[in-house]
């Protein structure tokens, strides 16, 4: 699903959820529209539903918006802060993006921690493309298992398993229902890029 940049005037109330979440602050209400727009995308992706919905999920922090290019994930979208571009490493990584063609938006500090789910963000939360894997990319062989997740429910074990499935070389990972959806923040961040890869 490609990402709503284009808003009309009345899109702002738009930000307002219905979730049960709270409003975003006055400091985010002199954003561009663009910048709107990505920042609600970014705040309906913390919910599995609208992940499911819009096929698309979220990458915070350096190295894992690195990783994900580098395994050549369709990045929809970034907001970044000065934070990020202060470091080389950030410049760099903020000049693939453009290079890549990706909408880059440009918040404070302050505006990128009001969406991010990580207290330190790094300066970036990105908006990407999960891969759609089939059973058929699967191919087990010795040596090469497949990892079956049943019921599941840490993020911070599945990111572990899934880490680990990529260092032996594992098939590929397959979660049963029950287990935590494998595009919640928390499990990519614990993964450290290894989904990116894994099928």
């Amino acid at each position: 699903e490609c990402l709503e940049v284009g808003l009309d005037a009345g899109a702002t109330s738009r930000i307002r959820s219905g979730n049960g979440q709270r409003d975003l602050p006055c400091l985010l209400c002199h954003l561009t529209p663009e910048s709107m727009a990505l920042l609600s995308t970014i705040r309906d992706l913390h919910r599995r539903k609208a992940r499911e919905r819009r096929g698309l999920a979220l990458a915070e922090g350096v190295r894992l918006v690195e990783e994900m290019l580098a395994a050549g994930v369709v990045c929809k979208g970034a907001v970044v802060g000065p934070t990020l571009e202060a470091t080389p490493r950030g410049a760099a990584l903020l000049q693939s993006l453009q290079d890549a063609g990706v909408v880059v938006e440009h918040l404070s500090d302050e505006q990128l921690d009001e969406v991010a789910a990580t207290e330190q963000p790094q300066g970036i939360v990105a908006v990407y493309q999960p891969r759609h894997w089939t059973l058929d990319a699967m191919i087990a062989a010795p040596k090469k298992p497949v990892v079956i997740l049943d019921g599941v429910q840490d993020p911070g074990n599945v990111g572990t398993i899934a880490r680990t499935a990529l260092a032996f070389g594992a098939a590929g990972i397959v979660a049963l229902p029950g287990t935590v959806d494998l595009t919640n923040p928390k499990v990519v961040r614990a993964a450290m890029g290894a989904l990116f890869l894994v099928p």
